[in-house]
């Protein structure tokens, strides 16, 4: 019965932004894919934790922030 909202980007840079529409979720799952587009990271983030972090416009969080200012659950990390 949870909502959820997968957002995901070719390992992106640390400018590359995720935009949200809104933010009736209970969480995201952020997939980062290798050039393959093979999933290489998922963190399972919270949407209060995406809301309390969201720039100005507030619907945007650098992917930056989304990895290193939310508290997050890693699912999987095939980075080497």
């Amino acid at each position: 019965g949870k909502k959820v909202e997968i957002k995901t980007r070719r390992q992106p840079t640390n400018s590359a932004k995720v935009i949200f529409r809104g933010f009736e979720f209970d969480y995201c799952l952020f997939v980062e894919l290798n050039e393959y587009f093979e999933p290489i990271s998922i963190l399972k983030i919270k949407s209060n934790e995406i809301t309390e972090n969201v720039d100005l416009k507030g619907d945007r969080l650098s992917v930056r922030k989304l990895k290193t200012k939310t508290k997050n659950e890693e699912l999987l990390d095939m980075r080497q």
